[in-house]
């Protein structure tokens, strides 16, 4: 599994949290099945979620490259979620010649829990838990 959070801030993932209205958290493009298990980020779930890599992106645009890191804590109140976070630097990752090119951008809940990667709609704020395991290799710059 990994964590897909989406901002439409330029200045998100520079270390600051980054605040989200709860009722997008876990919820947006996310298989049913994972709300229902991890959507109310009572502690035990924030724990779980916690161990996913991330992926932190902008919407498409924005312009900018997805970073990747992991969730350090999760605080939620009544309408909005506090997200804490470590950026790793990860040479190459995605870019957003990757992530920004053309595609269907109509998919229906019932075809996104099928998607990949490069369907996922980057012009939402969102953040999205997949079922799928994400692999990042690193690749010296040399090569």
């Amino acid at each position: 599994m990994y964590n897909l959070l989406v901002s439409a801030d330029n200045e998100s993932w520079s270390g600051d949290p980054w605040v989200i209205e709860t009722s997008r958290c876990v919820r947006e493009y996310t298989d049913n099945a994972i709300t229902i298990k991890y959507g109310d980020l009572m502690p035990d779930n924030v724990n779980d979620l916690r161990r996913f890599p991330c992926v932190f992106a902008y919407e498409t645009g924005c312009k900018k490259d997805p970073l990747f890191g992991l969730i350090r804590n999760v605080v939620s109140r009544q309408k909005e979620s506090r997200i804490e976070y470590d950026i790793i630097k990860v040479a190459p990752f995605l870019t957003v010649a990757i992530v920004g090119r053309p595609r269907n951008t109509s998919l229906t809940k019932k075809r996104m829990r099928k998607k990949r990667l490069d369907d996922v709609r980057f012009d939402n704020p969102s953040i999205l838990v997949e079922d799928t395991r994400l692999f990042v290799r690193h690749v010296p710059s040399e090569m």
